[in-house]
């Protein structure tokens, strides 16, 4: 069994708190949990969903379950297929991705973030050198950085591509409008790959990386990705009974590095194995 240990800071029930601090464990998980006494409240057992406060300890135990699959590591980096819904990394104690692998990289740096429920290949820095030069990377266009995703076939043309002006709300809704040339625009493109009833996968190619401009910018154009719930179509989700939205990171490529030269146009591709995947997801 695994351990995880947190101090609340909600005023919540305990399940409430589960679900906010445990990000790699589902609902069922969480059910399970509470239902067989794998959770202390304060160094006491418990098995119902009480009320928690501010303060207290709570430790959970867990079956080992996997987060990921190692697609490369060396001395710098370690690339990776986040393969279970989990938050990247948090500013707050939580059990995410990053304290999942730093369980087996103590010195791990986040580069980049995929959503909870984005799959697909992340990068992390293994020090600072290859962190900063990692960081540089990203954020001056030097990876190409591919997406497979099911989406409704409505307003689907056999490629696209997507100029748009960006804005992130209050409530952390993205928002998008017509380009302004401003420094501030998002732009991606994609590719039809194949078409099945009114869904359609699609391979994107995100040029810019805004906060869930994917899945928002796709939206905005009326396309819709299968599952998301806070952008997407909900009759379409209802219809197909997904809850998580379709949408997997499956190619990553350095174009231009320095110290880390020896990783340009050495490019991480599971295309292939994801769209097969689907394919089988969808039935």
């Amino acid at each position: 069994m695994e351990q995880f240990t947190f101090i609340n800071n909600l005023d919540c029930s305990l399940k409430q708190a589960l679900t906010y601090y445990c990000t790699g464990l589902n609902s069922q998980d969480i059910n399970n949990i509470i239902k067989n006494k794998d959770v202390k409240i304060n160094g006491v057992r418990v098995k119902e969903n009480v009320a928690i406060k501010p303060n207290d300890e709570i430790t959970v135990y867990y079956s080992h379950k996997k987060y990921y699959d190692i697609l490369y590591q060396d001395e710098n980096v370690v690339i990776i297929n986040k393969i279970r819904s989990i938050e990247t990394n948090s500013d707050e104690y939580k059990q995410t991705l990053l304290y999942e692998l730093s369980k087996e990289y103590p010195t791990i740096i986040p580069i980049h973030r995929l959503d909870t429920n984005t799959l697909g290949i992340m990068c992390f820095a293994l020090n600072e050198v290859a962190s900063q030069e990692l960081v540089y990377a990203f954020k001056s266009g030097q990876v190409i950085k591919k997406y497979l995703a099911v989406v409704s076939q409505n307003n689907i043309q056999p490629s696209g591509q997507f100029q748009d002006s960006f804005v992130k709300t209050k409530d952390n809704i993205v928002r998008f409008d017509y380009a302004q040339n401003d420094g501030n625009d998002a732009r991606l493109s994609y590719e039809l790959i194949s078409k099945k009833d009114d869904l359609a996968i699609i391979l994107v190619t995100l040029h810019t990386g805004k906060t869930h401009q994917i899945r928002a910018q796709l939206s905005y154009h009326k396309i819709y990705i299968l599952g998301d719930g806070k952008y997407g179509d909900k009759n379409l989700n209802r219809k197909y009974k997904k809850s998580y939205q379709c949408l997997t990171s499956v190619y990553l490529e350095f174009t231009k590095l320095d110290k880390l030269k020896y990783l340009e146009n050495k490019p991480f591709d599971i295309i292939k194995e994801i769209y097969n995947n689907i394919i089988d997801y969808l039935g």
